[in-house]
């Protein structure tokens, strides 16, 4: 449950915010299909949740990547917008198999596995049409490409994991600069 008063702090939207109201929104579709979303502190943290093969649902992490000022140099600092980048990595482990662009069992049915491609577009969509998290709605989708392999040589290079990262942007306020800030 998304805390209300950690959406706007000082008028503003918050980093945390955003990225909770993004997990729960994925977490719509993920979790009736056996999966989880998990909210992680930085890119870090995302290469760690990779490493974890052995998962065949769609585990999809959720990761603030930064924020760039906008303006020139000297207005960047009192436009008091930035545009937050967000990444959204969709992983499904399975070992020596490959289900890749085809699924496994009849759709909707117990231990049935969606098209791994299927399940990328519906989330990638799920992300675009968040339009309450940023503020120029809509959403500035960057785009969908592959996490690299993380196991390249030796037998481990036959363990591996599909994986996608959804790229977007949002547009947010932060504090405004102030003589009162200043001083404090």
């Amino acid at each position: 449950m998304i805390d209300p008063g950690a959406q706007y702090v000082n008028g503003v939207m918050t980093i945390e915010w955003q990225a909770i109201t993004i997990q729960n929104w994925l977490n719509t579709w993920v979790e009736p299909h056996g999966g989880y979303t998990k909210i992680l502190p930085s890119p870090k943290h995302l290469w760690e949740e990779i490493y974890k093969t052995g998962e065949e649902a769609p585990r999809v992490l959720v990761c603030f990547n930064g924020e760039t000022s906008r303006g020139a140099f000297q207005q960047a600092n009192t436009l008091h917008r930035v545009d937050r980048q967000w990444i959204v990595a969709i992983l499904r482990g399975h070992g020596f198999k490959n289900l890749m662009a085809e699924g496994e069992g009849i759709t909707g049915t117990p231990s049935a596995i969606d098209p791994f491609y299927k399940v990328c577009q519906i989330l990638r969509d799920k992300c675009r049409v968040l339009l309450t998290i940023t503020e120029e709605p809509p959403i500035d989708y960057k785009g969908m490409e592959p996490i690299p392999s993380i196991a390249p040589y030796g037998a481990s290079g036959n363990v591996f994991i599909d994986g996608y990262a959804v790229k977007f942007g949002t547009a947010s306020d932060i504090p405004a600069i102030t003589d009162i800030n200043l001083n404090a």
